[in-house]
């Protein structure tokens, strides 16, 4: 179904975006692969103005990549966890996500408000794997930690 009528644009502190730039990259985030020709037949523009647009998006840094959605499982990795992490002293919070970066079995690190300082998304191969993790972190880095195993993916 294609775009009719006037469209909507939106300035934020880096670009001014509008309907048409947000449908390209919600099409782009539901499949990367998406060739321009199908998403110009979407937008009811030519190949040629999506690619400026597409292109405009990755300059701003809009569109910042684009990424393999991979089955952890298939890798080995068949444990996947939410670490909540802080420092046992709260002294020791400096460069302390430098260090957790660090980890292979740390996929990806936020930095929260609340309760605690951190949230991990860790990978391992086994409950096993992930203890010994687990152990290994809060021993040579003096964190706390809260673990929730993620059981099921919506």
């Amino acid at each position: 179904m294609g775009l009719v009528g006037r469209f909507r644009t939106v300035t934020t502190s880096s670009a001014r975006l509008d309907d048409i730039d947000r449908l390209l990259v919600n099409e782009l985030v539901a499949n990367a692969r998406t060739k321009l020709s199908d998403l110009a037949t979407k937008v009811l523009l030519s190949t040629s103005a999506v690619h400026a647009r597409v292109h405009r998006l990755e300059s701003l840094g809009v569109i910042e990549g684009y990424h393999a959605a991979v089955d952890h499982g298939a890798l080995g990795c068949h444990i996947s966890a939410f670490v909540a992490i802080s420092p046992a002293d709260p002294a020791d919070h400096a460069g302390l996500a430098e260090r957790l970066v660090k980890y292979r079995e740390i996929e990806s690190l936020y930095s929260l408000s609340g309760t605690a300082d951190y949230l991990a998304l860790v990978r391992a191969t086994t409950t096993t794997a992930l203890g010994d993790f687990l152990l290994e972190v809060r021993a040579s880095l003096r964190v706390n930690t809260q673990v929730g195993v993620i059981t099921k993916v919506h």
